[in-house]
C-alpha cells in the first residue's frame, strides 16, 4: 500500500462563497489525498455546488446553517469511499475506504462542546466503532472539543482532566488508537486555537 495522507481541519462554516473556496483552493494544493472537515455547516441544497467546486469526490452529514457538519473529501482519482453511517446530530461519518489489497474505515468525528453531552456521545461512538468497523483498521480523525494534554493549551482557565478527556483515553486504549500528532511530536505546542 502506498502512504496514505490525511488533513483533518475544522473549517467553522464552509457557507461563505469566498472562504469555501479559498478552502478547496488550499486543499488541493495539499499532498494529501483525503481530508476530513467538521463544522462544515452545510445544508442539503449545498451538494451540487460544493461537489462542483471542490472537483473530487465529497461525502457530506449536514450540520444546520450555524453549526455541525461533517464531510470527507477525496481529491480526483483518489480512493473510493463510501458512507457505512452517520448520525442524526451530524457529529460523524464513518466511511469505507478501499485501498488497492485492502478495505480501511475512515471515521470524521465532531464532537459536541457542551460537557454533558461528551460522555455519552463518546460511548455511543465506541459501541458504534466496535459494532459497525473491523477496529484494527479504522483511522479515526476529527475535533473532540477537548485537551488531552496540558501540552495542548495555553491561555484562558488553567488546564485540567475531565472526565470527558479520561474517557478519551480509555476508548483509546481500548481500541489500541493513538494521537499521531503527539506521537510525531511529543514536546510540540502547536495550537490551531488557543482558549
Amino acid at each position: 500500500m502506498s502512504q496514505l495522507k490525511i488533513l483533518s481541519l475544522n473549517v467553522r462554516g464552509l457557507r461563505k462563497q469566498e472562504k469555501r473556496r479559498a478552502i478547496f483552493c488550499y486543499l488541493k494544493k495539499q499532498k494529501e489525498s483525503i481530508f476530513c472537515l467538521q463544522g462544515t455547516f452545510s445544508k442539503k441544497k449545498d451538494e451540487t455546488i460544493w461537489r462542483a467546486e471542490c472537483g473530487g469526490q465529497i461525502i457530506l452529514r449536514h450540520g444546520s446553517e450555524h453549526s455541525r457538519g461533517v464531510c470527507i473529501l477525496v481529491k480526483p482519482n483518489g480512493y473510493p469511499l463510501e458512507t457505512i453511517e452517520s448520525d442524526e446530530e451530524r457529529r460523524y461519518i464513518f466511511a469505507n475506504l478501499k485501498l488497492t489489497t485492502e478495505k480501511l474505515f475512515v471515521a470524521n468525528v465532531y464532537a459536541p462542546t457542551d460537557y454533558r453531552l461528551q460522555i455519552p456521545f463518546s460511548q455511543k461512538l465506541n459501541h458504534l466503532l466496535v459494532s459497525k468497523t473491523c477496529i484494527s483498521k479504522v483511522i479515526m480523525v476529527g475535533d473532540w472539543n477537548t485537551t488531552l494534554s496540558h501540552l495542548d493549551k495555553t491561555g484562558g482557565l488553567s488546564w485540567r482532566e475531565t472526565s470527558y478527556r479520561n474517557g478519551l483515553l480509555s476508548l483509546m486504549k481500548e481500541l489500541n488508537l493513538v494521537e499521531v500528532y503527539r506521537r510525531l511530536h511529543p514536546n510540540s505546542k502547536t495550537y490551531t486555537h488557543e482558549t
